[in-house]
C-alpha cells in the first residue's frame, strides 16, 4: 500500500507541475516578440502604460546578458526524454512494480528540472538562473513583466511593485493598466494584498484561481510538501 501511495504522490506532483503551464500557454503568441525596444514612451503621452504579466512557466535563463545565455530547460525535449523509458514504465506498471516506476519517474524529472530547483531557503541552487530577459524593454506604450514562477507569489508581488515604480518613472504617469494570465494573476492578487490599488488604472485577470495563493507559494518554496504516507 505504501508503494501505491508513493506512486500516486509522484503522479499528483507531476499533474500540479504541468497543470500550471496549461493556461500560461494560452497567452498571446506575440507577447514574447513584442518587447523589442528599450526606449520608454514619451512622458505626458495620453493613456496609461500597459503592463502585460506573463503566466506561469515564462522562460527562465542561465547567465543572462552573457555570451553563454541559454534557456534553463527546453520543454520540447520532454517527449524525447520520456520515449526511451516508456516501455519499461508500462511493463513495471503492469507488473505492479511501483518502486521501479517511482525511481524512473524521479530520475526523469530530475534530468528535466533539477537545474532549476530551489534549496530549502527558496534560493536557486544553480547560479545564473533568472526570469525572462525582456522585462525592461518597451514596445510602444506596453511593457512585459515576467517573474520567477518558482518563488513565493508574495516575493514576486514585491518584485512587481519595484517594476511598476520603474515603469511610472519612465513614463511620467502615476498609474498603470495591468493584464495578467494564469499564475501571474496570483502574483497580482498578492500585490493587491500588499499594496492596494493606488497605482492601478485598471486590472484584468484571466484564467487565474482566485483562492489558494498562499498554498501555491508554500508548495513552491517547500513549506508544503506532498507526502506519500499522508495520502488516504
Amino acid at each position: 500500500m505504501k508503494n501505491v501511495k508513493a506512486i500516486l504522490s509522484i503522479i499528483m506532483a507531476v499533474v500540479l507541475l504541468f497543470g500550471t503551464a496549461v493556461t500560461a500557454s494560452a497567452a498571446p503568441a506575440t507577447t514574447k516578440a513584442a518587447a523589442t525596444t528599450t526606449k520608454a514612451p514619451a512622458k505626458g503621452t495620453s493613456g496609461y502604460p500597459i503592463v502585460y504579466m506573463r503566466g506561469s512557466w515564462n522562460p527562465l535563463y542561465f547567465d543572462v546578458d552573457t555570451a553563454n545565455q541559454r534557456p534553463a530547460f527546453n520543454s520540447t525535449k520532454i517527449v524525447d526524454k520520456f520515449a526511451p523509458i516508456q516501455d519499461k514504465l508500462m511493463s513495471n506498471l503492469s507488473s505492479l512494480k511501483f518502486d521501479a516506476v517511482a525511481d524512473d519517474i524521479i530520475k526523469l524529472l530530475w534530468e528535466m528540472f533539477g537545474n532549476i530547483r530551489f534549496d530549502e531557503k527558496g534560493k536557486s541552487v544553480v547560479p545564473g538562473n533568472t526570469h525572462d530577459v525582456g522585462n525592461y524593454k518597451f514596445s510602444g506604450n506596453s511593457v512585459f513583466f515576467a517573474f520567477d514562477w518558482r518563488q513565493d507569489p508574495m516575493q514576486s508581488a514585491r518584485d512587481l511593485k519595484a517594476y511598476i515604480d520603474w515603469v511610472l518613472s519612465k513614463t511620467g504617469k502615476d498609474k498603470v493598466n495591468i493584464t495578467c494570465i494564469s499564475g501571474s494573476g496570483q502574483v497580482m492578487l498578492s500585490y493587491l494584498k500588499l499594496y492596494g490599488t493606488s497605482k492601478l488604472a485598471s486590472m484584468t485577470i484571466n484564467l487565474t484561481l482566485q483562492k489558494g495563493t498562499s498554498v501555491f507559494g508554500d508548495l513552491a518554496t517547500r513549506k508544503l510538501t506532498l507526502n506519500a504516507d499522508a495520502l488516504a
